[in-house]
């Protein structure tokens, strides 16, 4: 794919020109951690990395033998191989005020279908005065949106059409002839020429989430050791759709049973709780390992807790190989898939599927400026 030279394009325009007017002191990285440690005024932390899972990659084979361990029908909203880009900013407004942006757009494979999917977030950091403060204790509050978005999908082959539309109706199959699409249903069987009609098609539409969040971040400052805890709660609005030209295809009884299903609104609103731990640990003047760990619970609507809640650990190791910019190798596991990390994945079609391990390698550099 082309995020190999994307990612080198804008380190040789951008990066290390930059490195020539950096100034101040490389502070606590900030990257996308919920923590209580702030930018000084005006200073500038960039990241950018690079996304990845594929075999050559999958060092603990996660994604292998998820997919070995499902049905080729399964495989359709099952997670294969991911890749993209990431840019994180953080930037500091006042003395305990930072504002944190980020961008991403990954293509994952999902059996058939490649989702192309743009991720943005905004959110603004306060720290709350206490009068432990000088203990080295901190509390801050975070409030945010996230959003997702992906563009729209069209299957024009009759065994992926087969796939979507045995999941939205067990009793409907769809096959063909060269000259004939064969739609069966529990009414009956319908042989339709496909001559002077376009093609079968089925599509997924208006595929995106919004989320608005509040955290409460507590952190302390513990020699080399910065170990601190959060509570996020969200709320998240989703939009997906179906349709079908399928109407195209069929008549009488068969084409209310089956075309009157689309399009088919799968719209929803959900709530989430979030808490977890990190230790962010300086090894060595140079060197920053980063740990995380993060319990995900989601409150859907009857019918859809097939999988109602994921568990995150992250690790992050940053080699600062000059002053103000380093090198940064990190990885996400997700026990159960992008469950609730992307949220419109998961509808009332694939939730049986999400049960299974992925994890997602990032490499990167990161720097800091002003100050």
């Amino acid at each position: 794919m082309r995020w190999n030279c994307l990612l080198l394009t804008f380190l040789l325009a951008v990066w290390w020109p930059a490195a020539a007017w950096a100034e101040g002191a490389f502070g606590p990285i900030l990257r996308d951690y919920p923590v209580p440690c702030f930018l000084a005024p005006h200073q500038l932390e960039l990241s950018v990395d690079y996304l990845v899972m594929n075999e050559s990659v999958d060092i603990f084979d996660l994604r292998n033998e998820e997919l070995d361990s499902v049905s080729a029908d399964l495989r359709s909203t099952s997670l294969g191989d991911l890749e993209g880009g990431r840019v994180l900013v953080n930037f500091g407004l006042f003395a305990t005020t930072n504002l944190h942006a980020e961008y991403a757009r990954r293509d994952i494979e999902m059996g058939v279908a490649e989702f192309e999917i743009d991720t943005a977030e905004l959110s603004l950091r306060q720290g709350v005065p206490l009068p432990w403060t000088a203990h080295g204790l901190a509390l801050a509050f975070e409030g945010g949106a996230r959003a997702n978005r992906a563009d729209d999908l069209r299957f024009t082959r009759v065994r992926d059409i087969d796939r979507y539309v045995s999941r939205i109706d067990p009793d409907v199959t769809v096959t063909e002839t060269a000259s004939h699409v064969i739609i069966t249903t529990g009414d009956g069987t319908v042989f339709s020429p496909k001559a002077g009609k376009p093609p079968l098609n089925i599509e997924l539409e208006e595929m995106g989430d919004r989320t608005l969040f509040l955290r409460l971040l507590l952190g302390a400052q513990v020699g080399r050791f910065t170990p601190s805890a959060f509570f996020e709660y969200g709320h998240t609005h989703i939009d997906t759709r179906i349709d079908s030209n399928v109407a195209a295809f069929i008549g009488g009884s068969v084409a209310g049973e089956v075309a009157g299903r689309f399009p088919l609104d799968l719209d929803r609103s959900e709530d989430y709780w979030k808490g977890g731990a990190q230790l962010s640990w300086s090894v060595l003047d140079e060197v920053t390992l980063q740990l995380a760990y993060e319990y995900l619970r989601l409150h859907r609507e009857s019918g859809l807790d097939a999988a109602d809640d994921n568990h995150i650990v992250k690790a992050d190791l940053t080699w600062m190989f000059i002053p103000h910019m380093g090198l940064n190798l990190g990885g996400v596991y997700y026990r159960r898939q992008l469950n609730g990390v992307i949220p419109f994945l998961y509808n009332q079609f694939s939730k049986t599927t999400f049960d299974h391990e992925y994890g997602v390698l990032s490499l990167g550099l990161i720097g800091r400026w002003g100050g």
